[in-house]
């Protein structure tokens, strides 16, 4: 258990990192790009170097975490796949998304900084960006909704039935 909870708490901590620093990378950009100050696009830039780095290790505790829980809890992982299977396409049609813009934003950034369009293509690379990752929390929120919701995983899904197993184990 230990080691399933610092696995999702790494993934997690990095994963909001990685959310959170997209936004204001773009938002910054935007204001370079309105105020026409390079000094606003620098410091976007240094925000998205970061970014990058993050999302690797995000990426890494992210493969940990996932393996550990099928080696660790099969049964649940398999209950679990019985309702979310749908939403595992979804999640990882996202995760690509949010790979391929991260990327495009991060190494485009030299190229598309020559004329005003090009720098708003950039932005709309950046804003991207950060609507599949956003869609990434909110697949992955399903997720933990579900299972921090107070009806429980027994077979009946009665709150009593999940007391009475609780006791059971105690």
């Amino acid at each position: 258990r230990i080691l399933v909870w610092i696995l999702a708490q790494l993934h997690l901590l990095f994963a909001a990192f990685v959310l959170g620093v997209p936004m204001f990378a773009v938002i910054t950009e935007i204001i370079g790009v309105v105020t026409r100050d390079a000094r606003y696009d620098r410091l976007a830039y240094e925000f998205t170097k970061l970014s990058t780095l993050a999302f690797t290790i995000t990426a890494v505790f992210g493969s940990l975490l996932l393996s550990a829980i099928l080696f660790l809890y099969p049964t649940f992982f398999s209950f679990m796949t019985k309702i979310f299977k749908p939403t595992y396409f979804l999640y990882f049609s996202l995760l690509l998304g949010e790979v391929v813009y991260s990327y495009a934003y991060y190494y485009s950034w030299d190229t598309l900084k020559n004329t005003p369009f090009d720098k708003w293509v950039h932005v709309f690379c950046g804003l991207m960006l950060n609507v599949f990752g956003t869609g990434i929390m909110f697949v992955a929120d399903a997720w933990a909704t579900y299972m921090m919701s107070p009806r429980g995983t027994t077979p009946t899904g009665d709150l009593m039935s999940l007391w009475q197993a609780v006791n059971n184990i105690t």
